[in-house]
């Protein structure tokens, strides 16, 4: 064998074994995007929403389950349907969840309706029938509070943990709009993101009731606890109940927990006000409120923290109530995501100040218009972008089937990548207070981005 062709083939096994571990790399890093890097993964039943409470997932499949995952180790805590037989449980039609992971469903609405509730592990508690308008409104140290309005009059009811009814309220539903009516009732009371209206939601933690178009907290005797506010223009996170208001010094805020005063504040919004019964985000820490100027024009939110009151007007804020095709605002409780046709930019929710850009997400449209990729959601310290996955190491993943749609999970204060997963059938992600999130695809659920 001549040198030439000794040299000949040593080139082509040196390149046979680059491209082999370039090939090799590629499965792997595929391997890990497909779910090797996450911390745990948990086959369930369901397919539909994730919400997390009291160190516990809950995965709500309407009209099918409600499974319930620990959120530490991944462990399937329980599985909707493994009760001993004569024991079968309703099929949930809608979820409402409390933060201690107290939750209660609706049952199939083809029959009489039944709700249940149960512990955060899933085990049974009570069962009652309630008539169709009846929605629950909080579930906290008192027991649930269900709500159920009429044309004239509201009934407001708290039953605890047994079941067994503490009070029970029949306000009048006002006539007068300012004072909001009975359908509007449950607006104070929903955590639930209106943009993406759900049949599963959390909800506060204290009871309200209307009375004479203002609202309060109400003790477990159902009697108004200290100080109310005018409805139209209140929201309640957890156990604060807040005011807004707007006239010629500004937009003006106050909290009230059980009836006192946590604290208040007021902010230049520069000649705007709020338009009756103004949209709102509830979220954890976060209150947002849109704002527009007297001639009706809808411009602006304000952003307020509601753990200290401090308040900022984030001028492009209006796009979080109506989102579009192009330039959608998500706003969470760490960052709010503008969303424009190449790029999403993270803001402060504080400032309104620019944190972080990244580019290369295009949206895409379904077939009908409507913009699908990327969908971007964002709550605790994370934002999930769902997108189609592409890139150079599917491609060099020889022989392997990469799926088309990726999750990647982005910090909220920097942008910088978490962690990422690869699945043929994306359901939801729901983002955490550490910046990870947990992910539902394919029947599996995963928690990636523990860094």
């Amino acid at each position: 064998m001549g040198v030439t062709t000794r040299r000949a083939l040593t080139v082509l096994l040196v390149t046979l074994l680059v491209l082999g571990g370039i090939v090799g790399y590629a499965h792997w890093r595929l391997h890990q995007l497909t779910g090797g890097a996450a911390a745990w993964a948990t086959e369930v039943e369901s397919s539909g929403t994730v919400l997390v409470a009291a160190d516990r997932v809950y995965v709500f499949d309407e009209r099918e389950s409600v499974d319930i995952v620990d959120l530490e180790d991944g462990g399937l805590v329980h599985e909707w349907g493994s009760e001993p037989a004569g024991s079968e449980r309703l099929v949930p039609t809608r979820m409402w969840l409390g933060e201690d992971g107290t939750f209660v469903v609706q049952g199939d609405i083809t029959g009489p309706i039944e709700y249940a509730a149960y512990d955060r592990d899933g085990n049974p508690l009570w069962t009652r029938t309630e008539d169709d308008l009846a929605r629950v409104s909080a579930i906290g140290e008192q027991g649930v509070t269900l709500t159920s309005c009429g044309e004239r009059r509201c009934t407001v009811t708290t039953v605890d943990e047994s079941g067994e009814e503490l009070w029970s309220a029949r306000p009048r539903v006002s006539t007068d709009p300012a004072a909001g009516s009975g359908s509007d009732w449950s607006r104070v009371g929903s955590q639930d993101d209106v943009l993406r209206p759900s049949n599963s939601a959390m909800v506060p933690t204290v009871p309200t009731v209307v009375r004479d178009g203002r609202v309060g907290v109400v003790d477990e005797e159902g009697r108004t606890v200290g100080g109310t506010i005018p409805f139209a223009d209140s929201a309640l996170a957890a156990d604060l109940l807040v005011e807004s208001s707007a006239d010629e010094e500004g937009c003006s805020f106050r909290a009230l927990r059980a009836g006192r005063e946590v604290w208040s504040t007021t902010i230049d919004c520069g000649g705007r006000r709020f338009p009756g019964f103004a949209p709102r985000l509830v979220l954890q820490d976060r209150l947002y409120v849109g704002l527009e100027r007297g001639g009706g024009d809808r411009e602006g939110m304000v952003s307020l923290d509601l753990r200290t009151g401090d308040a900022a007007v984030l001028e492009d804020g209006w796009r979080a109530f109506t989102p579009e095709s192009k330039g959608r605002v998500v706003a969470g409780d760490q960052v709010v995501v503008v969303q424009d046709e190449y790029s999403l930019t993270g803001h402060s929710p504080d400032t309104g100040e620019e944190l972080w850009t990244r580019d290369g997400w295009p949206r895409s449209e379904t077939y009908d218009g409507a913009a699908r990729y990327p969908g971007v959601e964002t709550a605790g310290g994370g934002v999930s972008v769902l997108h189609r996955h592409g890139g150079l190491w599917p491609a060099l993943a020889l022989g392997a089937d990469a799926p088309r749609s990726q999750a990647t999970i982005l910090d909220a204060r920097t942008g910088d990548t978490r962690g990422a997963l690869v699945d043929s059938e994306l359901y939801s992600a729901r983002e955490l207070p550490d910046g990870s999130a947990v992910v539902l695809a394919g029947g599996i659920l995963r928690r990636i981005g523990l860094g």
